[in-house]
């Protein structure tokens, strides 16, 4: 099993990290999402761009990598903003590790580095209704917290978002 390093992501990162995104999101929302909707996700300088930008500007972005430096998961969050409807005060805004990667410890690794980043302060994450990482937010203290269930619409379709509660 090869040991996996976790580390601030780097602009230069971005072409990886689009990949994990993708890869991750086209597997982890396979049957929650129209296939129009999930064929839609591909690797292109604008979706580079976009993880370049994010990485550039992220209070908390952290990737993790093997031994041979290939980028195999991300995590990505911040402070709340103002317009936020939720009373905690750090969002987790996206976890992904690629499919074959998974249930190795790395997820919970950035979880326990973005509960470090937040000084143990409570914070939140969404998630697509019905995707199966449900059951590890649950089995890495996340509380479900259906008062703050909210609709995303993905290129006309209409979803739910669930909201999971970390306390730090």
């Amino acid at each position: 099993m090869p040991e996996f390093i976790l580390r601030p992501a780097r602009p230069k990162d971005a072409a990886a990290v689009a990949e994990v995104n993708i890869t991750t999101w086209r597997d982890a929302y396979a049957g929650l999402l129209p296939e129009e909707v999930i064929n839609t996700r591909k690797l292109t300088p604008e979706r580079i761009d976009i993880w370049q930008k994010r990485i550039a500007n992220a209070a908390f972005f952290y990737v993790a990598e093997t031994s041979a430096g290939q980028i195999v998961a991300m995590a990505w969050g911040a402070p709340t903003d103002s317009n936020d409807e939720t009373p905690w005060p750090y969002q987790l805004h996206a976890l992904y590790v690629l499919p074959r990667y998974q249930k190795r410890g790395i997820g919970r690794r950035l979880i326990k580095k973005f509960s470090a980043y937040t000084d143990g302060n409570p914070f939140y994450l969404y998630m697509l209704a019905g995707n199966q990482a449900a059951v590890f937010y649950r089995q890495t203290g996340g509380i479900r917290r259906p008062e703050y269930d909210c609709t995303h619409q993905w290129q006309g379709a209409e979803t739910k978002l669930e909201l999971f509660l970390f306390n730090g």
